[in-house]
């Protein structure tokens, strides 16, 4: 009989679904992803690319010893700043798709995806800036 409480229901105007009863409704999109997913990964991409182009100027600035990353530094040194960042942050970015995909099915990626994200913005995307700004302020 709970089954008869529940009533799916078809939302004309989105496409999207929505479970009337105990819950609230999950707003999902077309592929099924829930839309909190995309935005999350959306953050995480976004914040990669802006490790990368932070990273490239950092580099470009303080010469490679300035990357932390010892893996990404011998990437660089064999393959020149410019591709090792392209190639890290492609694959970085494919991580990102793989695990969006994957956050639908694993319920705690999602809140897994939020610490990542703000993770990777305090230990690599504001040290970055810090560092280029406090470089750039001071006549560069």
């Amino acid at each position: 009989m709970a089954q008869a409480a529940l009533k799916i229901s078809k939302l004309p105007p989105t496409r999207l679904y929505a479970i009337e009863g105990g819950k609230a409704p999950v707003v999902q999109n077309a592929t099924g992803i829930k839309a909190e997913i995309i935005h999350v990964g959306f953050l995480i991409a976004l914040l990669q690319v802006m490790d990368g182009f932070l990273t490239y100027v950092g580099v470009k600035t303080f010469g490679l010893q300035a990357e932390g990353n010892a893996l990404i530094r011998l990437l660089m040194e064999a393959m020149g700043p410019d591709a090792a960042l392209v190639v890290v942050k492609s694959i970085a970015l494919m991580v990102v798709a793989a695990l969006c995909v994957l956050a639908h099915r694993v319920h705690w990626l999602t809140r897994a995806m939020k610490l990542v994200a703000a993770v990777y913005l305090c230990a690599a995307v504001l040290p970055w800036s810090y560092i280029l700004i406090m470089r750039y302020s001071h006549g560069g």
